[in-house]
């Protein structure tokens, strides 16, 4: 998209106060919502899946390309199922269509020549290299809130795969001890299994990862409810407020966010999870030890794949050794 795209834009932006994502964040989730051909279920699919490309993309609309635009349908492949990525697509297609219609500037028109897999192709895959770890967490190693908790969230992540949906639900009652295994856990809800909780056991280094996150709550009088929360940016005398919960799309944004302050590109929550796998895998840690901090369900057959494709069970008794697959030396020093 050249600047007189990014200029057209601008000017389909709603004339009211917030940033420049925030006006076209609005912009294409009333699109979406204002469309007299979309059932309310659609609407709110399609507004989600606008807001997450603003969140990959970026706030400047220049950066709205088609090439932009493959890059995010390339790491939806990288999380999901093809037919699951093409729906979103769709979505997304639907809204940059739109928008280059209202604005009548064809150019507007980002998504129209996204490369779609075909619904059994192979999603690619990858896992996050050593440099590139050591590389986010150099990014939360500082002493504000939001660096101590997005070292807390980074840490999580890698360190047990667990996904954005469980961590953004996670409160302080969840957080546990197994005096008789001898380690410290937190109680997830997971996903696709209403009423079915999994213990995740936390290794040593976990919990050091968030007890600076958990001090810095308790000094300000937040010992209950929501644990991860949203932070309101610094006052002029360097006071933060404090939010409700941080949602899902809020763990997107932190993440994705440490990894563009990382120059890192293309990396989602989801990437979080299978880099621990990935680790695990290749050091040699069984399926079960996996599962113990996944949730997945573990075939008793022959199927090794199962722990990245299966669904979802309560499965225990296994401990926080998987977690150490991530080497435990990049967390030292800070």
């Amino acid at each position: 998209m050249g600047a007189s795209a990014a200029g057209a834009a601008r000017r389909v932006a709603p004339n009211n106060p917030g940033s420049d994502q925030e006006q076209m964040t609005n912009r294409l989730v009333q699109i979406v919502q204002q469309s007299p051909r979309l059932g309310d279920l659609t609407k709110r699919r399609y507004a989600r899946v606008a807001d997450e490309f603003v969140a990959f993309a970026g706030e400047d609309p220049g950066r709205w390309t088609g090439e932009v635009a493959q890059a995010y349908y390339n790491m939806l492949l990288a999380r999901m199922q093809p037919q699951s990525a093409n729906a979103q697509l769709h979505a997304l297609r639907y809204v940059s269509r739109r928008l280059a219609q209202l604005a009548n500037n064809a150019l507007l028109d980002f998504a129209q020549y996204v490369e779609a897999a075909a619904a059994g192709e192979a999603a690619p895959r990858r896992s996050l290299t050593r440099e590139e770890i050591v590389r986010l967490l150099h990014t939360c190693g500082g002493h504000t809130p939001r660096d101590l908790r997005d070292y807390a969230i980074v840490t999580l992540g890698l360190k047990t795969g667990m996904r954005r949906s469980s961590m953004s639900g996670i409160s302080f009652d969840d957080f546990g001890r197994d005096v008789a295994n001898g380690f410290t856990y937190v109680e997830i809800a997971l996903k696709g299994r209403r009423g079915y909780h999994h213990r995740v056991p936390l290794s040593e280094t976990i919990t050091s990862a968030l007890a600076p996150w958990t001090r810095w709550l308790r000094t300000i009088g937040i010992t209950s409810g929501a644990y991860f929360r949203g932070l309101a940016k610094p006052r002029i005398d360097g006071s933060v407020s404090v939010r409700g919960g941080l949602t899902h799309d809020g763990i997107y944004k932190a993440i994705t966010g440490r990894a563009k302050e990382a120059g890192i590109e293309h990396v989602h929550p989801h990437l979080f999870r299978h880099t621990f796998i990935t680790w695990a895998k290749l050091k040699g840690i069984s399926n079960e030890e996996i599962a113990a901090i996944t949730g997945h369900i573990v075939s008793s057959g022959t199927g090794a794949s199962s722990v990245i494709d299966g669904t979802y069970t309560h499965r225990e008794g296994f401990g926080p050794r998987a977690s150490t697959a991530i080497d435990d030396d990049l967390w030292r020093g800070r």
